[in-house]
């Protein structure tokens, strides 16, 4: 059987976050049971074309999930159980805005099987908070984090942003410092971006705030990768850090160029070399599940050179890189006739060379960007 990774979008937040342009919506809470009972036809009606597959991974994304309740998550969860193969070891994460889970939330998840949750700090500092416009403080963040070591979770991320305007070198340190004494199994540790029509990019452009300074940025990530790893962490991605085996089994899934399903607004698959985009409006989506027709407005069959692009750029993200075997296997030619340039880069060290694969080193994931857009396939 082949594994199969399930993603479910759940797109309602309390409020929205100021550097946020993902598909979520505030203040729609009375539309959570409808869009629940949408996402729950729409996982049966994709099962007959997914029965080959075992499921080993699920996430529940957004979007704030927690916000639905545990309830509805176990209901959904029932659905996939009953609908597909699901591996006994499946990883199920659902990810939480520390302000939307209650005190008896965890437990309640637990006993539905969740058994990651990825909470969304972002930082402790009550002032950056504010920046970001998260609805939470450094205090509900200890709370909700013991509540689910209380509830029995053995398995947390935690979400950091730098690059924050206002945010100093030693505040970020100290941000990571804090997190890493909860001692998380998990941290993903996200540089901010300031995405066009954000309320935050706006007040950049109008002056209201600083713009990060890059060089102070790169600063504060060439300092995470030392703190996370001499505390025990291994730096597997660029943004992610794990301690040993407790890596994300679902995220590495889109790293690794395996199969995916996508469940709800705006939610993507990939599966058999097809990669297909729901619609992402709400509205959209709840007229589709209706009338029982298919979410997917978008489908591309992704091979040829696009193909061997995007599975380059997704394994130079990981810590292991590109395995040249595989490689020749998967596309019957060699990495170096492909990406000619990838010798360039060897010489200049920022790429490496060894065990037989081609890794990008910890300074050129800081411009990971420009290393790829010069070695990979037009």
């Amino acid at each position: 059987m082949r594994a199969l990774g399930v993603y479910l979008h759940i797109p309602f937040c309390r409020s929205k976050c100021r550097y946020c342009d993902f598909t979520s919506f505030a203040g729609q809470e009375e539309l959570m049971a409808s869009y629940v009972a949408a996402l729950i036809k729409e996982i049966k009606l994709q099962s007959a074309a997914l029965s080959d597959y075992v499921v080993d991974t699920i996430f529940f994304g957004g979007g704030t999930p927690t916000l639905v309740g545990a309830a509805m998550v176990h209901e959904i969860l029932e659905t996939l159980a009953r609908y597909y193969r699901i591996d006994p070891q499946a990883e199920i994460t659902v990810e939480g805005n520390p302000a939307t889970v209650e005190q008896g939330e965890p437990a309640l998840l637990r006993r539905a099987g969740v058994n990651r949750f990825s909470l969304g700090a972002q930082s402790f500092n009550e002032k950056l908070l504010r920046v970001l416009g998260r609805i939470h403080n450094s205090d509900d963040v200890l709370r909700t984090y013991e509540n689910l070591r209380s509830a029995g979770f053995a398995n947390i991320n935690l979400d950091l942003i730098y690059g924050v305007p206002y945010q100093t070198h030693a505040a970020w340190l100290a941000d990571l410092q804090k997190a890493i004494l909860l001692k998380p199994e998990h941290l993903s540790l996200y540089g901010l971006q300031l995405e066009e029509g954000t309320p935050l990019e706006r007040d950049v452009i109008q002056g209201r705030l600083s713009e990060p300074d890059e060089d102070e940025t790169a600063r504060m990530y060439i300092s995470a990768d030392a703190l996370a790893v001499e505390s025990g962490y291994h730096h597997y991605e660029i943004s992610n850090f794990a301690m040993p085996g407790r890596e994300c089994r679902h995220n590495l899934k889109y790293w690794h160029y395996q199969p995916y399903i996508g469940f709800g607004c705006a939610a993507h698959s990939f599966v058999a070399g097809v990669r297909t985009a729901n619609v992402a409006s709400l509205a959209d989506y709840l007229e589709r599940m209706a009338k029982g027709q298919t979410a997917a407005i978008a489908q591309e069959h992704i091979c040829g050179s696009e193909e061997i692009s995007e599975y380059a750029m997704l394994a130079f993200r990981t810590s292991k890189g590109v395995n040249e075997a595989e490689f020749r296997r998967r596309f019957g030619t060699e990495l170096n006739l492909m990406m000619p340039k990838v010798e360039d880069f060897l010489h200049e060290g920022l790429l490496v060379r060894e065990n037989g694969a081609v890794r990008m080193t910890p300074k050129a994931w800081q411009i990971s960007n420009f290393i790829l857009a010069r070695i990979l396939p037009d």
